[in-house]
């Protein structure tokens, strides 16, 4: 099972979440846990992310504030 993140890496990961979701990637639930689905997303997004890049939401929040949303 995945770590529980700690609130500042949570509220972290639920923002990148969110920026997924809206730009086309399916994170999974956006409840601030990274699980399987989230770090697919990531990789579907960037296919030149490196494990290092999955560790922490805060490292990744400019990075998916800078995804492109989807048209609705």
């Amino acid at each position: 099972p995945t770590a529980q993140p700690d609130d500042a890496e949570q509220n972290a990961w639920r923002e990148v979440q969110g920026h997924l979701d809206r730009a086309g990637f399916d994170p999974g639930p956006i409840d601030g846990i990274p699980g399987a689905r989230t770090r697919a997303a990531i990789l579907d997004a960037d296919p030149d992310a490196t494990p290092a890049h999955l560790r922490s939401g805060i490292a990744l929040l400019d990075w998916a504030r800078s995804l492109p949303s989807r048209s609705p």
